[in-house]
């Protein structure tokens, strides 16, 4: 869960700099900030640990909303295909 905790600050890190720049750049209102956080956690967990379907589980059975369910699976399986293709295991 530590991991997890540093990545949920980094993700809300990057957030508020996409809201600003679509804020005052863009003129968009209206994001949701929970989404964003909980996919880039997912993103960044994901490329560390490289586990895609486990990793879905825990982070939908912790939200308790299987709506995220797809973004999840789909953030994760990315993250790992980048964290093989940057770091490959030998």
């Amino acid at each position: 869960m530590p991991r997890f905790n540093c990545c949920k600050t980094y993700s809300l890190c990057c957030y508020i700099v996409i809201d600003l720049f679509t804020y005052y750049v863009l003129a968009v209102q209206g994001t949701n900030i929970a989404k964003y956080v909980l996919v880039g956690a997912a993103a960044n967990l994901g490329g560390a640990t490289r586990m895609t379907l486990s990793l879905t589980v825990i982070i939908i059975e912790c939200t308790g909303d299987i709506t995220f369910g797809i973004p999840i699976i789909l953030t994760l399986i990315v993250s790992k295909w980048m964290g093989d293709f940057f770091n490959p295991v030998s």
